[in-house]
């Protein structure tokens, strides 16, 4: 055979190799890239806010590629918080989340989820995920609102095991006190750097000359970042509808005194605080979270939860990296917050299951927010078919209202009461299905 003949006959077979090759990652490719869609979902728990929000939140959700090419399969679901001064879109595009979403979930251990980034910026440039009567109620958003409105549109697993809630900054700081608050709604925390977990660490050592300038401050736009940063958090922790221009106190004067009875209300959300008071609530979560070395605002913070968490003998892990706080955030994504939800989310597939899951005992909830101002929410479950009523009264056991009275078939329920029309003060609320009958205490507080 000449040269010529084998050139002929190696080339061709070199091309249609290369030709199936490109096909076939060509559809490798396609098959594993997920997509975001963005859906606007109006809350009832941010109408009023005194900031002037719209309730209308535009919210990114990522899809991978299994949602559409399995639909009968069901999803566990993280809800991932950006951080001050973002939005779900900047968040997105800052860090290309998209194409980190679609190399993780294309590697061969990696479980398919779908992950949601509600937009929770303001006009303060955050709302610190805290329910307040200045910038609305964010807790309530993300923890109830958000969370019904997708497992309602999409094909998640509706169970807290399935669950599990991130974030960055303002992000790491809302995700590891939503879920200290609320196991019964998410199983599993990842806080990426965040601002902060102890306060007095951070707002009284290292940010001391930030909160003194926004003591002092009378317009916004003029502040430094952290400075800003006080003003966002005295609206969210502290608010103040007396107290212009920023309708918040904060915790210290233009002088430089504490405020105790400022910095108490400040305390409410500390973390580092929260911990004695949350502890049965810690117990229940998956919980890890991280800080750079050279993230000099909170990386003691951060370090000071750990050790707290450990002698209180919380399970968790904290870890360190070399850098600062913006440093390296897509890759921890990829590399720590999504292995850490895939080891720890428990995914249902099954429909039926779902469908057909029957809650064991008759129980009735603690109402949420409590105190409230002037909505709160009541739950219950069913384990048969009951006649119920539901009932509120006042502390003398005079009836308020009556917010259910029927037959009720086998599941899981909640009521919202509307106290508008009532005084602050101590009301009580009164189950009955069947022979069983709960009563438990709720505050207004306006």
């Amino acid at each position: 055979m000449t040269n010529a003949n084998i050139t002929r006959f190696v080339v061709p077979r070199i091309l249609f190799s290369i030709i199936i090759i490109l096909i076939i990652y060509s559809g490798i490719t396609t098959a594993q890239t997920g997509r975001i869609e963005t859906a606007v979902v109006h809350s009832k728990a941010l109408e009023g806010n005194l900031l002037g929000t719209s309730p209308d939140r535009s919210v990114s959700i990522y899809l991978p590629s299994a949602y559409d090419d399995n639909p009968t399969q069901r999803f566990s679901v993280i809800y991932m918080l950006h951080g001050f001064q973002m939005s779900n879109t900047l968040f997105i595009s800052s860090y290309d989340l998209k194409n980190v979403f679609d190399n993780y979930f294309s590697g061969q251990t990696a479980i398919p989820m779908i992950i949601v980034i509600p937009n929770a910026s303001n006009l303060y440039l955050g709302s610190f995920y805290t329910n307040s009567i200045v910038t609305g109620n964010w807790e309530d958003f993300i923890t109830q609102e958000l969370v019904e409105y997708i497992d309602n549109n999409y094909r998640t697993s509706p169970y807290k095991e399935s669950r599990g809630i991130s974030g960055h900054s303002m992000g790491g700081f809302g995700a590891m006190k939503l879920a200290m608050k609320h196991p019964e709604i998410y199983s599993t925390v990842y806080s990426m750097s965040s601002a902060s977990l102890n306060f007095e660490h951070s707002f009284l050592v290292r940010m001391w000359n930030a909160l003194l300038e926004a003591a002092n401050a009378s317009n916004f736009n003029d502040l430094s970042p952290n400075a800003k940063v006080m003003i966002a958090m005295g609206a969210a922790f502290s608010p103040n509808v007396n107290t212009l221009p920023f309708m918040c106190d904060l915790p210290v004067d233009t002088n430089g005194d504490i405020i105790d009875s400022t910095w108490q209300k400040w305390l409410q959300h500390d973390p580092y605080t929260l911990i004695e008071s949350l502890h049965d609530n810690l117990l229940q979560l998956n919980i890890k979270f991280d800080c750079g070395t050279e993230d000099f605002d909170f990386i003691q913070a951060s370090r000071n939860f750990d050790s707290t968490l450990t002698a209180e003998n919380i399970p968790h892990t904290f870890n360190e990296y070399p850098g600062d706080h913006n440093n390296m955030i897509s890759v921890r994504v990829q590399s720590r917050v999504l292995p850490f939800m895939k080891n720890n989310l428990e995914v249902v597939t099954d429909v039926e299951s779902i469908v057909n899951e029957i809650p064991g005992d008759f129980s009735l909830s603690q109402n949420y927010p409590n105190p409230f101002n002037p909505t709160t929410t009541i739950k219950y479950q069913l384990p048969e078919l009951s006649f119920v009523t539901l009932r509120i009264y006042d502390v003398l056991g005079n009836e308020i209202t009556t917010l259910v009275n029927e037959e009720k078939p086998v599941g899981s329920y909640k009521v919202e009461f509307d106290a508008n029309s009532l005084s602050s003060g101590i009301y009580i609320y009164r189950l009955q299905a069947g022979n069983f009958v709960e009563t438990k205490k709720m505050v207004l507080m306006k």
